[in-house]
């Protein structure tokens, strides 16, 4: 808040005003909304930002297996090669490993806190098993902002 000073040069007061604090623009990013079908009423491409433009990224991160983007092979997690392992303790273990190396190297606005790896009882539509996992991270910018990203896997 601007505020005035008064100061005397020669014996007579002067009130000189103070500079302005200029604020600086926050940076908004945007990005697409995922999945891209999903219809919001944001026209072909609709936008999202924010916590859910984090979510978003973080579930295309889970979600993509290394190797599948050919410009970018080392992006993703590479988790269906746990589907036929013992759910012990190495497991998860490595699960853990393999998702907070890959959110901390893709999505630098999170931090993981929390992996929580379980098997589900159900089996996929091809009579598969699978596991999920909760990941749950904390964005770096805001205070008390977690964001939980259940992944399925199989």
């Amino acid at each position: 808040m601007a505020i005035n000073e008064t100061i005397t040069v020669y014996g007579n007061d002067i009130d000189i005003p103070a500079k302005r604090s200029v604020e600086g623009k926050t940076s908004k990013s945007y990005g697409f909304n995922h999945p891209m079908g999903e219809s919001t009423g944001g026209g072909y491409f609709p936008r999202s930002s924010g916590r859910k433009l984090i979510l978003n990224n973080l579930r295309q991160l889970l979600g993509t297996g290394k190797g599948e983007r050919v410009k970018m092979p080392t992006y993703g997690v590479s988790l269906q090669r746990f589907l036929f392992e013992p759910l012990d303790e190495i497991t998860v273990g490595n699960i853990e490993r393999e998702v907070r190396d890959a959110v901390s190297k893709w999505e630098g606005r999170v931090e993981v806190t929390n992996v929580r790896v379980y098997h589900l009882n159900d089996y996929t539509l091809e009579g598969l098993q699978a596991i999920a996992a909760i990941v749950t991270v904390r964005v770096k910018d805001t205070v008390d902002s977690q964001i939980n990203v259940p992944v399925r896997i199989g």
